[in-house]
């Protein structure tokens, strides 16, 4: 067995979580309120925005590392934090009680003639539960804000309709994938322009469903994370064996954990 593969069988291994801003390499949930959102009526003409209601799932472990290439999916490679009792009990068809989020930074210099969809890659990955009022809001979706019915609608799509798919933005369980790789040269060069400045920020990533019409709106904070003075590109490197060797076990264990897996950007 490859000597870092226990590192990955759980989540939150590479970074501890925090209760202020002051530490480094750790993550924190985020706060939904904090981010602007899309209202309506007539957002297309009117173009408001707002700050969000609070975030639809709690953050509740993070890990980065880096790979040769692009792992998808992560899921089945880590053993899930519990799930709170709220959690546990919840019920629906399409909508998880638990969901990943696996961000696929490159991890080397972008140009005009690289690319190609794939190559050595930061991984963030962020495992989110579902809160207790999102859980009480899906017990009469019919009457819930248009948030809920839009997420609803897109974790039912996501994995069939590849518009509505990309209509997850940044600012059981399903996993999704955003890949950078495939992102245009001039937003890659931007990214790895971070590099060496990791250590001395703290990020905070949003993500919503975005909303088109007026039943659609307003939007509102699905997931959202603090990333804390995170050196990912310094980050463990896990070779090619080591992820072959965890696939295999993943596999061997039956632990294939993921229900739907979405991409953005294959």
């Amino acid at each position: 067995m490859p000597a870092e593969a226990d590192d990955i069988f759980m989540s939150a291994t590479t970074l501890a979580s925090a209760t202020d801003r002051d530490g480094e390499n750790v993550w924190q949930n985020g706060d939904g309120h904090e981010f602007r959102v899309r209202i309506g009526p007539n957002y297309s003409k009117n173009g408001k925005k707002a700050p969000s209601l609070g975030q639809m799932y709690d953050a509740v472990g993070c890990d980065v590392f880096r790979t040769e290439a692009r792992v998808t999916p992560v899921s089945p490679l880590y053993s899930f934090p519990p799930l709170a009792e709220h959690a546990k009990s919840f019920s629906h068809p399409h909508v998880p009680a638990t969901f990943v989020l696996n961000l696929q930074v490159p991890d080397c210099p972008a140009s005009f003639f690289s690319g190609g969809g794939d190559g050595q890659t930061m991984h963030v990955v962020i495992f989110y539960q579902i809160r207790q009022d999102t859980v009480e809001a899906f017990k009469d979706l019919d009457n819930a804000a248009p948030a809920y019915r839009l997420f609803a609608r897109w974790c039912e799509e996501c994995t069939k309709n590849d518009k509505f798919r990309g209509r997850f933005k940044m600012i059981g369980q399903v996993e999704m994938c955003i890949n950078v790789h495939s992102f245009p040269v001039l937003t890659r060069k931007s990214i790895h322009s971070l590099r060496g400045k990791m250590k001395q920020m703290v990020v905070h990533l949003g993500t919503t469903i975005e909303g088109h019409a007026d039943d659609e709106l307003p939007e509102r904070i699905a997931f959202c994370c603090r990333l804390i003075r995170v050196d990912g590109f310094e980050s463990p490197l896990l070779s090619a064996e080591t992820i072959s060797w965890l696939q295999k076990q993943a596999k061997h264990l039956n632990n294939n954990v993921v229900v739907e897996t979405a991409t953005s950007g294959k």
